[in-house]
């Protein structure tokens, strides 16, 4: 058993219950890096998630930092993973070299990185499914306004020509039928010049 274990328990639960002090008096987009982090990785796992502040976290004024808290963790994760693996082989190398083998030291050094990789293997999982859901969200509000934008200008060009007609009728000096004049009419009403 690791002596400190228990002592970083309880460093870690004094950290979350000050962070959750200081979200309850902070907005989100308020709070440092630290604490909106804290936050974000509280709110990754769906079943143990706060819908109230995941729909902040994912609310347009901060999704985008919420993506790059994201991000930024799984880097890391990553990061940490191929490193302790890249030490661990070494260590296996060193081990090999020993006369006696440093086989009793290899176990256990195998046994100590297993049990870790199982949990950032399980953060990894965590942190990459928030990141698919939050860039979900983000490309359909991309989409959404890709698709306001392109039905304002596709609305546009029909009124342009709607215009152009009447004005074409206008300078025919052609009698305008029953239908042009409804057209007209939607043309007015949608521009706003009664």
């Amino acid at each position: 058993m690791d002596p400190t274990r228990g002592a970083r328990i309880r460093t870690d639960a004094a950290r979350e219950q000050k962070s959750d002090r200081t979200r309850r008096r902070l907005p989100l987009r308020a709070l440092n890096d630290r604490d909106f982090e804290d936050v974000v990785v509280r709110n990754a796992h769906p079943p143990t998630r706060d819908r109230e502040i995941w729909s902040q976290l994912t609310a347009p004024d901060l999704i985008g930092r919420t993506r790059q808290t994201l991000t930024a963790m799984h880097s890391r994760n990553s990061g940490a993973m191929r490193r302790k693996k890249a030490a661990l082989t070494a260590f296996h190398a060193q081990c090999l070299k020993k006369a006696d083998g440093g086989h009793k030291a290899w176990v256990q050094a195998k046994a100590d990185y297993e049990q870790w990789r199982v949990g950032a293997s399980n953060f990894e999982r965590t942190i990459s499914a928030a990141l698919a859901e939050v860039n979900d969200i983000w490309e359909l509000r991309g989409q959404e306004r890709g698709s306001s934008g392109a039905l304002q200008a596709q609305l546009a060009s029909a009124l342009d020509a709607i215009r152009t007609h009447r004005d074409a009728c206008d300078t025919a000096d052609i009698e305008p039928e029953p239908h042009d004049l409804a057209l007209w009419s939607t043309l007015e009403h949608v521009t706003g010049n009664r």
